[in-house]
């Protein structure tokens, strides 16, 4: 980006103080030599971003490449980048089993190089290139990997295929997990100068990975059930209710109040098991919402309406009838929209008594008498039982609310204070900076573990982003998600038992982060 921006301004005017002038506002826009400047500006950014997209790697120059590869350039990775199709494989190796590289094989694949070894509980990340040269035929490019677990006969074959498009599979051609049987082919997918996953976690045939099964806790209770809350690690989703916007404001759009790509059933079916809902009254009913009322930007409150409740209630009653699983929804960020942009305030007391009765609507809540034999629904700690003693046989839905509201009405009922659920940690880094946020809750979860703590793997968008919707949340999430994959385990392995019990995340519809959670899950379960 640093040569786009002195492309641009070797060919933008100068202003007396020497900085560039980029006002479409200014007269300068209608003049014949803005014209020319400007059709120069455009040659320039797609050049320049031509030649600063992702690197690659193996691919070997011609003597005009080099003469037109300017010279500070890695002109390997500028040739690559015209010759092939580049992107990533993260390598989740989540159980304690060394993965041995067996043998490899390639056909017209400008990359295909794999690590001899991944150890336990490491990722390595590896740069593969399909050939999309001219004159070739790019539905014959593929290739071959195969990797077996040390002292095992468990295997598998990573392969590129590009028949009807560019793709990575894995078929398990000596091993199962759950929910894919021994020779089943997983599609990874592909992402061009992206990433994508094959996660492998657990050990003696009980492993769960890439395209884990929908009821994963339920599928895993011979190993997990035994865990407490505040050992167990679970997906989560941020902002649950926003996958789609039904009303709000103004300056509530897509780019600043979307936080997700699936809804409640969508998340539920790709793992998620913590749900950060807001509720919100709009029109007299109960929604969800994504607000703020910053003063410093304007003097109102902004933002939109996501899923109904009564929408949540028929999805999650939905999968409990099929899935044994514990689905949490933690209540928090009322507002009552009906009252003036300017004067939005939290719910009172009535107002929450109203939405937990429409919330009584949901099946399998963890009421009193399915709570163990001597627990106290008032004030006991939640976190401090496990797995098993919650849904050992039947699925349990648990009502969380932060902050605001009398529950003494409510206890025993599937309602919970947010201390008796272990008093979440949950600290975000208000940050759109992906090494910002990985840093900072990484560091977080290092230093601050003591409790149930909540991972909060998501970006903040600044000002400029949320009012001219120049890189929207979603945008943000595509960015920092897969750091989660490639860099988590390898900078808090699940051998320091830490652990994160919400890995909590924007755009909650990849399942590979199941195999994330199963990782801390199993070496918790058996060390």
């Amino acid at each position: 980006m640093l040569r786009v921006a002195k492309l641009i301004r070797s060919v933008l005017p100068v202003s007396p103080e020497g900085s560039s002038r980029c006002s479409f506002l200014s007269s300068g826009l209608r003049s014949p030599s803005f014209t020319m400047r400007f059709g120069t500006i455009l040659f320039a950014i797609a050049t320049a971003t031509i030649a600063y997209a992702a690197p690659h790697l193996q691919s070997k120059p011609s003597a005009l490449d080099v003469i037109a590869a300017p010279s500070d350039l890695n002109v390997t990775a500028e040739i690559e980048k015209r010759t092939g199709q580049g992107g990533y494989i993260a390598l989740v190796n989540g159980g304690s089993y060394t993965w041995n590289l067996g043998g490899t094989s390639k056909y017209q694949m400008n990359a295909w190089s794999w690590p001899s070894t991944i150890a336990p509980y490491s990722v390595s990340r590896v740069y593969i290139e399909f050939d999309t040269t001219i004159g070739r035929t790019k539905s014959d490019d593929a290739g071959e990997a195969t990797y077996t677990l040390a002292g095992t006969s468990f295997a598998f074959q990573i392969q590129a295929r590009s028949k009807s498009g560019f793709n990575l599979q894995v078929v398990l051609t000596g091993m199962s997990t759950k929910n894919n049987a021994q020779g089943s082919t997983i599609s990874l997918g592909w992402k061009h100068d992206g990433v994508v996953n094959w996660v492998l976690s657990g050990a003696d045939n009980r492993f769960t990975s890439s395209r884990p099964p929908a009821n994963w806790m339920e599928a895993n209770m011979g190993d997990i059930g035994g865990l407490t809350i505040r050992q167990l690690s679970v997906p989560g989703s941020h902002d649950a209710g926003m996958s789609r916007i039904t009303g709000g404001t103004a300056f509530g759009r897509d780019c600043n109040s979307l936080t997700q790509t699936a809804n409640i059933a969508g998340q539920l079916a790709a793992g998620s098991r913590y749900f950060d809902v807001r509720p919100v009254i709009t029109g007299g009913l109960f929604s969800t919402g994504h607000y703020t009322g910053d003063a410093s930007v304007l003097d109102t409150f902004q933002g939109a309406n996501g899923q109904p409740i009564s929408e949540i209630i028929s999805q999650v009653n939905a999968f409990t009838a099929s899935n044994k699983e514990l689905v949490v929804i933690n209540l928090s960020h009322s507002l009552n929209t009906d009252v003036g942009t300017s004067n939005y305030r939290s719910f009172n007391q009535d107002e929450w008594n109203r939405v937990l009765t429409q919330l009584m609507g949901l099946n399998n809540l963890l009421v009193a008498s399915s709570l163990p034999s001597g627990f106290n629904a008032t004030s006991g700690d939640l976190s401090a039982l496990k797995l098993n003693q919650l849904i050992g046989g039947r699925a349990a839905v648990v009502l969380v609310v932060e902050n605001g509201a009398d529950l003494s009405s409510w206890f025993g009922k599937g309602v919970f204070s947010y201390g008796q659920y272990g008093g979440v940690y949950n600290s975000y880094s208000d940050s759109n900076n992906k090494d910002t946020v990985r840093n900072d809750q990484i560091d977080k979860l290092v230093n601050q573990h003591g409790t149930l703590h909540l991972v909060s793997w998501t970006s903040t968008q600044d000002s400029t982003q949320a009012v001219l919707c120049s890189k929207s949340i979603l945008d943000l999430a595509s960015d920092v998600n897969p750091l989660l994959y490639t860099d988590l385990i390898n900078a808090v392995s699940p051998t320091r038992n830490i652990v994160p019990n919400i890995l909590y995340v924007d755009a909650m519809s990849n399942a590979d982060i199941v195999g994330v959670a199963m990782a801390y899950n199993w070496w918790q379960a058996h060390h």
